[in-house]
């Protein structure tokens, strides 16, 4: 399938990196985007998002030496403000939604999306557009996921099976960005999911 550059890759993710701690990007990064994207506060007290309202898509899939990054974007499509907080669950399928053999992990950390990553709560209000993958979108999640394309075993995929933070129930979706070509996904190592955070700059 096809990915972006390395250089696009890394600039992509330490510009997300910048975000996920601030509403303005660092003076070093501030040239990437021509204004700060605000970030929603959350719901107080915290109301957790129910699966149901929410949709979900692949939208960003990078690559370099040997480590592959992707972004799962979540919208809150309910009439009622929401917050996430957390790792979500993240299953491989098949093209028949039979699970794929293939080890996924949480960790605050990750080659593609940095160290010691905060587990915020972020919130989703009611009435955001929707999504978008060409652009970030004030008001929706991401669900960083990285893995190898090198350092087996490796398997392919077609689907994930998301689980949003602390609920029970899923959603399927895609494992191809709505940008790249229809072919499967290979996944390398340990799937690696970290914390759901906030919205990007690219």
């Amino acid at each position: 399938m096809r990915r972006s550059s390395l250089l696009s890759g890394v600039v992509c993710m330490a510009l997300m990196a910048a975000c996920a701690t601030s509403p303005q990007p660092p003076t070093a990064l501030a040239t990437a985007t021509s204004s700060a994207l605000a970030i929603p506060s959350p719901t107080v007290p915290f109301v957790r998002c129910d699966t149901t309202n929410l949709e979900m898509q692949l939208i960003f899939v990078g690559a370099g030496l040997g480590n592959v990054g992707g972004l799962i974007e979540v919208r809150n499509k309910s009439s009622r403000d929401c917050d996430l907080r957390g790792y979500a669950g993240l299953q491989l399928l098949n093209a028949e939604g039979r699970p794929v053999q293939q080890s996924v992990v949480w960790s605050d950390t990750s080659y593609i999306f940095g160290a010691n990553q905060a587990e915020d709560v972020i919130g989703l209000p009611a009435g955001t557009v929707q999504i978008t993958p060409d652009r970030p979108v004030p008001g929706h999640a991401y669900i960083p996921i990285a893995w190898s394309d090198v350092q087996g075993p490796c398997s392919t995929a077609a689907q994930f099976r998301v689980t949003p933070p602390g609920a029970s129930t899923s959603l399927i979706i895609g494992a191809t960005p709505s940008e790249g070509d229809a072919a499967l996904v290979t996944f390398c190592g340990d799937v690696i999911v970290n914390p759901t955070r906030a919205a990007f700059y690219r």
